[in-house]
């Protein structure tokens, strides 16, 4: 039984050996007719990325350094590092509202040729990539039909988020000067009272 599996295995083996060339063509032309099938019907794609570059200190510059000498801030701009800006851009990115505005603005519904915006939403959030490289950066990239449609979606997007940083700082900034101003109204208040004490204390 042993010789005839081992006859048969050398048989399978020479049988090979003299069709080499024909399963080679067959091999290559297995392969071209496969790649011929994806440019056909799957089509080409185009990536477009932009790189930002996140700040060691936030964008509200020497203000930001008064905040880190109160240690009861109702919000933490004092110590804003570079991951805490990844995870903030991430969020903004692929927020509900900002990737609905880029589904009206390039009309995806039409460009995907779906009929349903969650299921627009989806494939869109498929087709942006948000992460950070190693050199500490952070990348934005876009892929779509042609090369001039995907370099106008990231760079609506890096403009949309640059808009809501511009904001979010500004009511950061807004909040922390409230904060401030009641704090320093509070400690002329206790002052006053301090001195008020004093005075009947003396007299």
């Amino acid at each position: 039984m042993a010789k005839e599996r081992n006859f048969d295995f050398l048989d399978y083996l020479i049988l090979l050996v003299k069709n080499k060339k024909s399963l080679l063509v067959l091999f290559f032309f297995t392969l071209i007719l496969s790649y011929g099938a994806i440019y056909l019907f799957i089509g080409e794609k185009y990536d477009s990325t932009a790189i930002i570059v996140p700040s060691d200190q936030d964008q509200l510059g020497g203000f930001s350094s008064l905040l880190k000498s109160f240690s009861s801030l109702p919000v933490g701009l004092g110590n804003i590092s570079k991951g805490t800006s990844v995870d903030m851009y991430k969020t903004i990115i692929y927020s509900r509202s900002n990737l609905e505005k880029v589904v009206t603005e390039f009309n995806l519904l039409k460009a995907y040729n779906l009929n349903s915006m969650e299921k627009t939403l989806k494939q869109l959030s498929k087709n942006i990539n948000a992460e950070e490289t190693k050199e500490g950066a952070f990348e934005i990239t876009a892929r779509a039909d042609d090369p001039n449609t995907a370099a106008k979606i990231v760079n609506f997007i890096v403009d949309e988020l640059n808009k809501r940083i511009i904001e979010l700082n500004v009511r950061k900034s807004h909040d922390n000067k409230m904060f401030l101003e009641d704090r320093y109204s509070e400690i002329r208040k206790n002052l006053r009272i301090a001195e008020d004490s004093l005075k009947l204390f003396q007299e």
